[in-house]
């Protein structure tokens, strides 16, 4: 769907009518990938990280991503408890 904006513009007593197609702009923050950024980590621990990114064949952001969505797949320990405690007893 193309998405116009009209922009009327007054300039010396006369008025003229602009269309800018703003899809590509709208439309663009869908596309966008997300970023986190960390801050402060400490140089052994980033070592260690780019280390077994290398093991891994990975580029170090690549191979944070896949440990990300490990970690997110799990649940937490909230989680876990309520569905613990949701279980019909034995």
């Amino acid at each position: 769907m193309l998405l116009k904006r009209c922009l009327i513009l007054a300039r010396g007593g006369r008025i003229f009518n602009r269309v800018i197609e703003m899809c590509a702009t709208c439309n663009y923050r869908f596309d966008m990938s997300k970023m986190i950024q960390l801050r402060h980590v400490l140089d052994a621990l980033h070592r260690q990280l780019k280390a077994r990114a290398a093991l891994s064949g990975l580029p170090v952001s690549e191979y944070l991503i896949r440990e990300v969505r490990k970690l997110a797949e799990r649940p937490t320990p909230d989680e876990m408890q309520e569905r613990l405690r949701r279980r019909d007893p034995y």
